[in-house]
């Protein structure tokens, strides 16, 4: 489905909706929020999703949503919250996700599961990011990524985070039961 340069004045709902191709939405102009979150019985479910230079002036909503292919949000224009987190009933599943320079107001990512890289260099978060509690079996890239206030990873499983070059205004919280499983040979850093 091509929603590419299209320009939307209010919500775009896709709550509980399937897509098994791609989803392109490149450019997209959203004056509302957008919507593609799963909701009771109705698991959202994508592929390969583009919002690659989109500018959404409300909230994007993926809570209990599954990504069976890459969600691309390079350089995604976001004025409110990116909501990825699991909910009660579904747990959100991501495979590769990129956000390089991407300018979001705050992320939400608690219990969610990634399956595969989250490129999240020069990402801008202008509030917290919350990343407890879920699951990176892949590489965090965060180089160059600014954080305005707090960076919350408490009990989230990390394979491999970098954040050289990195700025956090606020606080960087670790701990509970986070487990950080280094390369082979290397030492995890505490």
């Amino acid at each position: 489905m091509s929603l590419k340069g299209a320009k939307i004045d209010g919500d775009l709902n896709m709550t509980g909706a399937g897509f098994d191709g791609l989803l392109d939405a490149e450019f997209l102009h959203v004056g509302g929020s957008l919507f593609m979150r799963s909701d009771g019985d109705n698991k959202a479910s994508f592929q390969v999703v583009n919002l690659n230079a989109s500018t959404i002036s409300g909230h994007i909503f993926m809570q209990g949503a599954s990504f069976g292919g890459e969600l691309s949000a390079d350089s995604l224009q976001l004025s409110g919250s990116l909501e990825m987190r699991s909910d009660s009933r579904h747990i959100t599943s991501l495979k590769n996700v990129i956000l390089r320079g991407a300018k979001i107001g705050e992320i939400f990512m608690s219990g969610a599961s990634f399956h595969g890289t989250l490129a999240a260099n020069a990402l801008q978060v202008g509030g917290n990011l919350f990343m407890r509690d879920a699951q990176f079996v892949r590489m965090i890239d965060m180089t160059f990524a600014h954080v305005g206030g707090n960076l919350d990873l408490r009990g989230a499983t990390l394979s491999e985070l970098d954040l050289a070059c990195a700025s956090i205004a606020g606080d960087s919280r670790v701990g509970g039961r986070n487990d950080l499983n280094p390369p082979s040979g290397r030492s995890p850093a505490h």
